[in-house]
């Protein structure tokens, strides 16, 4: 979904992450596994990426991280999409984040903000679509 108009005026994109650690349904990502914040331009080419978690940083607990990150002048002047990612994976069903709670907050702090909420609790029959399976968000 293009937000440039959102983008335009400033700042935040947030959101919880968990890394796997063998017991919360992953393990440790390893080293070059990182999770990323992209920002993205018109034509999907990557204006800065912001490392959100270092794959070989070891993540013994099964706690949420908070991660934030405010718009640069870049991103605010030529920003058009946002995309995380994780670099790369050496296991299919390893090596793995977990994330919830994606928040954009645009315009001056307290403002307004753009929320993932009532997403449907089954899988829709279109692809691309994001729904919410227990509690964890799932695109399709």
């Amino acid at each position: 979904m293009n937000i440039n108009s959102y983008l335009s005026q400033g700042g935040t994109v947030s959101c919880y992450y968990i890394q796997g650690n063998s017991q919360n349904g992953g393990e440790n990502a390893d080293n070059g596994e990182d999770l990323v914040l992209d920002i993205l331009g018109v034509n999907y080419n990557i204006l800065n990426t912001t490392t959100i978690s270092l794959g070989s940083a070891a993540y013994p607990n099964n706690i949420f991280s908070l991660f934030t990150h405010v718009l640069t002048s870049t991103e605010v002047a030529s920003g058009y999409y946002i995309r995380f990612r994780q670099t790369s994976s050496s296991q299919s069903a390893f090596d793995t984040y977990g994330m919830k709670w994606l928040n954009f907050e645009y315009g001056i702090v307290g403002g307004t903000d753009i929320r993932f909420e009532n997403l449907p609790t089954t899988a829709p029959s279109e692809n691309g679509r994001v729904w919410n399976n227990n509690g964890i968000l799932y695109i399709v």
